[in-house]
C-alpha cells in the first residue's frame, strides 16, 4: 500500500459517514486518489464535475477504519497534486506524516462548508505527532480540537501551502 494507489474503496465522508465526523478531526493522509482529474493550465479539471476532485486516503483516532475525505475545492486539490507529484517528495513524505483537517471557514448544520473557501489545511510533521496530538493531555483533543498547535493560524485565502512542522507538540521528546 503506497501513497499514490488509486480507485481504492472505503467509506467516505458526505456519503457513508456525515460530514460532521470530519470537521475538525485531524487526519493523517495514507493515501491520494486524483479520480482521473488533471492539471490543466495550473488549475485542476475534473473529469466529472458532480464528483470531488479526488479523494485523499485518511487515518485518524475514533475512526477504526481509512475513510476517503472527498477533495471538493479546487486549490485543496492543486496543494495535495503539488506534494504527490513532485517525485523527488515521495520518500520524504512517507519518511513523515501528511496531516489534514477539513476546518471550512463557515459551516452549515450537516458539516459542509457554507463559504466558496478552500476548507483543507495541510501539514507535514515527524512520524508520530497525531498520536502525540490525541494522547496528550489525557486525550483532551478528542473533544476539545486545538488545530492551532499542528496548524498554527488557518488561512483561507490568500497563499495556502503546506506547514512544515520540525517541532515537539508535547514536550516529552516527541517530534
Amino acid at each position: 500500500m503506497g501513497l499514490f494507489q488509486k480507485n481504492r474503496k472505503s467509506s467516505a465522508f458526505g456519503k457513508d459517514l456525515p460530514w460532521l465526523m470530519a470537521v475538525n478531526r485531524i487526519m493523517r493522509v495514507t493515501e491520494f486518489d486524483k479520480l482521473n482529474t488533471k492539471i490543466k493550465g495550473g488549475l485542476p479539471v475534473q473529469r466529472n464535475p458532480f464528483k470531488p476532485y479526488g479523494y485523499l486516503i485518511v487515518d485518524s483516532h475514533g475512526l477504526g477504519e481509512e475513510v476517503r475525505l472527498p477533495i471538493i475545492h479546487r486549490d485543496d486539490f492543486g496543494l495535495a497534486a503539488s506534494v504527490f507529484d513532485v517525485p523527488s517528495l515521495e520518500e520524504y513524505v512517507s519518511e513523515n506524516e501528511l496531516l489534514v483537517v477539513y476546518a471550512p471557514q463557515d459551516l452549515l448544520p450537516d458539516g459542509r462548508s457554507g463559504s466558496p473557501q478552500h476548507v483543507l489545511h495541510y501539514a507535514l510533521a515527524p512520524r508520530g505527532t497525531l498520536d502525540a496530538y490525541y494522547t496528550m493531555n489525557s486525550g483532551i483533543h478528542e473533544s476539545d480540537p486545538n488545530l492551532e498547535i499542528i496548524f498554527g493560524d488557518l488561512i483561507y485565502s490568500g497563499e495556502i501551502a503546506v506547514r512544515p512542522i520540525s517541532r515537539d507538540i508535547t514536550g516529552d521528546g516527541v517530534k
